[in-house]
């Protein structure tokens, strides 16, 4: 949702109104995004930017589409360690260590392998922070207790690691466009929380895991 303050009488002056946005920006606290249109990507990368952090991204369902929301911004490479997208078992198990015992325990479709995913991603590349993504776009797959539309997330960070699981309808390409942004935003607040000195994973619904 966007806000906009104006003052079309023009009764109020610049300094007033940017009064009044800072107002509104306090009042929303961590649901603000930005002043302007950046879009979330832009948002995040200027927060890892401000901390000096680095990040590393795993992906299943949405084949890549996570990193490339890093990749399309200039000078990524300052905060962007990598990606890896990791469709086959064999691969999660070679480029993120995640463990096959693992896999068959709980499958590929899991919190489990999730926030095994994000910790491979940050500890096989360098990174401050880990992001993953796995779950069962459609149209086909899914599973009773992972239908299509069900999506997991991982987020691995210096103060521990977490998952949250989602369900989104509509056509593959709506469920992964969903995903990225739900990853995106649970990453963004964690850095706000970081920046303050009160980043914690708070928010974590269906949390996976501490430390």
């Amino acid at each position: 949702m966007d806000v906009r303050v104006s003052s079309p009488s023009g009764a109020l002056s610049l300094t007033q109104l940017d009064v009044i946005a800072n107002e509104c920006a306090a009042s929303l606290g961590e649901d603000f995004l930005c002043f302007g249109a950046d879009s979330m990507a832009k948002v995040v990368a200027d927060l890892l930017r401000a901390q000096e952090l680095r990040l590393a991204v795993a992906e299943t369902a949405t084949g890549g589409a996570l990193a490339c929301a890093f990749t399309d911004i200039c000078g990524a490479s300052k905060f962007f360690a990598g990606g890896c997208v990791c469709y086959s078992n064999e691969s999660k198990m070679q480029l993120l260590d995640v463990p096959e015992c693992l896999l068959k325990q709980h499958g590929a479709v899991s919190a489990e392998n999730a926030v095994a995913m994000a910790v491979g991603a940050a500890e096989r590349l360098g990174a401050d922070y880990g992001l993953a993504i796995t779950g069962f776009s459609g149209p086909c797959g899914g599973t009773n207790e992972n239908p299509v539309g069900t999506i997991y997330i991982a987020l691995y960070s210096p103060q521990g690691v977490w998952s949250k699981k989602l369900h989104y309808p509509g056509p593959r390409a709506t469920v992964n466009r969903r995903a990225v942004m739900a990853a995106l935003d649970w990453l963004r607040r964690e850095l706000v929380r970081e920046g303050r000195g009160t980043a914690a994973g708070v928010g974590a619904s269906g949390s996976h895991g501490g430390g």
